[in-house]
């Protein structure tokens, strides 16, 4: 049976702000209680909530719950041994900015999905995008689960909170004409524009290809790394999905890659900056790529405006012309390095609608074949005639 528990009672702080306490006896039989609570709602599911913990023998000793979100939040943040590099930094630009303000010297004990939606709904009203509230609460999540593998919390207030929808840009896409019209007026950037146009490749893994990476007789690009600025300096790690891939190098490319890399060393860098050094992203993308966008801009036709890009707009269009081509989504998702397939379809799903239209023409003829459309036609009256039973004549 549980064990015995006084209703909630309420109580004043020394600021004068009204909360709930619950008085309980713990698995000693000892007298104990848990404050702090700022509704009545709260305090009476954290009774019964622990009154089946009690029940059941799994019962969180207050000092544990005593223990500073904080505390949990640093351990989630520091566990960088399986992640990449620029994943540990968004965590943990995301705890110092969102997370630990509110939650650092909160106790893990008084945290429950009332205040954790509280938080969220806070954060939507001071215009923090959904995405950003959805990295928030992620780590907040993690974070307490530590706390329910430390012994700290029976279960995780944070599981099952609703986030705010997030609205994902369209992907924009270049035509051909396009792509040849942006190159005609990226100068020194013309190559990289145009191979990351048409090999659908990351910035961060065309910046890493070495010389060794390319084989041009072949027609072939090996992909084996990515670069990433993390705090003002370039790391190098596995691309995205930590695989390697091959990926085919268009023709027109074949000759003016050859000509660029010629004399470099094998483990020398396929595209440089202007001193020579590696490529940034950030840098390249307001300043090389965005002139070039500018530029492509003002001398487009008036009845024909080009788009406003980013770079990876260009591995939008990559995969939009692959598919033109015949592409499939497995090739498609081999290409461009996704995980699965179903990830390729997620963010492609608006290339493949056609194929609809394609696959409901190349059953016509079967189905017409088949007299199926005769044995649904309507008679005189308008009802569809009676089917026949199998044998009978």
């Amino acid at each position: 049976m549980p064990a015995e528990m006084a209703p909630p009672k309420k109580y004043v702080t020394s600021k004068g702000e009204v909360r709930y306490e619950v008085r309980y006896r713990n698995l000693d039989n000892r007298s104990t209680r848990q404050r702090g609570f700022t509704t009545l709602k709260a305090a009476e599911k954290w009774a019964l909530d622990n009154a089946n913990r009690l029940a059941m023998g799994s019962h969180i000793p207050a000092s544990a719950q005593r223990k500073l979100a904080g505390h949990f939040v640093e351990t989630y943040i520091n566990r960088t041994a399986t992640i990449r590099p620029t994943t540990a930094a968004s965590r943990t630009s995301t705890a110092r900015t969102w997370v630990l303000p509110t939650w650092a010297n909160r106790p893990v004990g008084r945290i429950d999905q009332d205040g954790v939606k509280a938080w969220v709904e806070e954060l939507h009203q001071q215009g923090v995008s959904a995405a950003t509230i959805e990295k928030a609460v992620g780590v907040l999540r993690g974070s307490l689960a530590l706390a329910v593998s430390s012994k700290a919390l029976a279960s995780n207030p944070v599981v099952g909170i609703k986030l705010p929808e997030q609205v994902r840009r369209d992907n924009a896409y270049l035509t051909a004409e396009q792509v040849a019209h942006l190159v005609s007026h990226a100068g020194r950037q013309a190559l990289l524009v145009s191979f990351l146009a048409y090999s659908g490749l990351r910035f961060g893994e065309a910046a890493a290809l070495r010389v060794r990476d390319l084989d041009l007789d072949a027609g072939r690009v090996r992909v084996r790394a990515s670069v990433t600025e993390v705090k003002g300096k370039l790391v190098e790690g596995p691309p995205k999905n930590g695989k390697a891939r091959s990926v085919p190098l268009a023709h027109f490319l074949r000759a003016p890659l050859a000509s660029s890399v010629q004399g470099r060393s094998s483990d020398g860098l396929v595209f440089r900056a202007a001193r020579g050094g590696p490529l940034r992203a950030n840098t390249w993308r307001s300043r090389d790529f965005a002139a070039a966008v500018r530029a492509a801009q003002g001398a487009a036709p008036y009845d024909k405006p080009f788009p406003t890009l980013v770079p990876h707009d260009l591995r939008h269009t990559a995969a939009s012309l692959a598919v033109q081509a015949g592409a499939n989504v497995k090739v498609l998702q081999r290409m461009l390095g996704h995980a699965a397939a179903s990830m390729t379809l997620d963010v492609y799903a608006d290339l493949f609608d056609t194929d609809l239209d394609e696959v409901v023409a190349a059953l016509a003829p079967g189905a017409q074949a088949s007299g199926i459309a005769a044995l649904l036609r309507p008679a005189g009256n308008g009802e569809l005639p009676t089917p026949r039973a199998p044998g009978d004549s």
